[in-house]
């Protein structure tokens, strides 16, 4: 299971996340705490109408890079 970056926290105006499923929640403490199949990253934030509306992306990146993040990493 994956969560979000824990810096959302900070968030505490409701929260709607918009892409790529619908998801609402009270603040950024409880979208913290929520656990994810997979590993997103948050692709946009912005706030309309008094709630932060998120858009998230799959993180495809986990573990493909060296330290630089530059060069893909190889053993061979």
């Amino acid at each position: 299971m994956y969560k979000l970056d824990f810096g959302l926290k900070k968030i505490i105006s409701p929260i709607h996340i918009i892409e790529p499923f619908d998801l609402r929640f009270d603040n950024g403490e409880k979208l913290a705490g929520y656990e994810f199949d997979k590993s997103y990253l948050v692709k946009s934030i912005k706030a309309v109408g008094g709630e932060a509306q998120i858009v998230l992306e799959e993180n495809k990146q986990i573990n493909r890079m060296d330290w630089t993040e530059e060069d893909a990493v190889s053993f061979f």
